[in-house]
């Protein structure tokens, strides 16, 4: 399985180019987030519970399977780490 980082960057990887679409900005911004995240020495929970709720936003239900995979892999990642407890995952 490839780490949280490399899935991070993979998500940048491929959405970021100059012709994307919202939903492409959208995950892009959210990937470069989570990396910030990650190499941040400080308190980030008001980020991480930020970043949550936006991927579980009902006015992103149109949005693709990129979405959706990004939003599995950052709650994952988000649990794992503690900065998420899985009993308030939304649904």
């Amino acid at each position: 399985m490839k780490s949280p980082r490399d899935q991070a960057m993979a998500f940048i990887a491929t959405y970021e180019h100059p012709d994307a679409d919202a939903y492409e900005k959208h995950i892009v911004r959210i990937a470069r987030t989570w990396l910030s995240i990650m190499r941040s020495k400080h308190s980030v929970q008001a980020i991480v519970n930020r970043l949550v709720l936006e991927l579980y936003d009902p006015g992103h239900k149109e949005y693709g399977c990129g979405w959706d995979d990004l939003r599995k892999k950052f709650t994952r990642w988000s649990v794992a780490e503690g900065w998420l407890d899985p009993e308030k995952v939304p649904k």
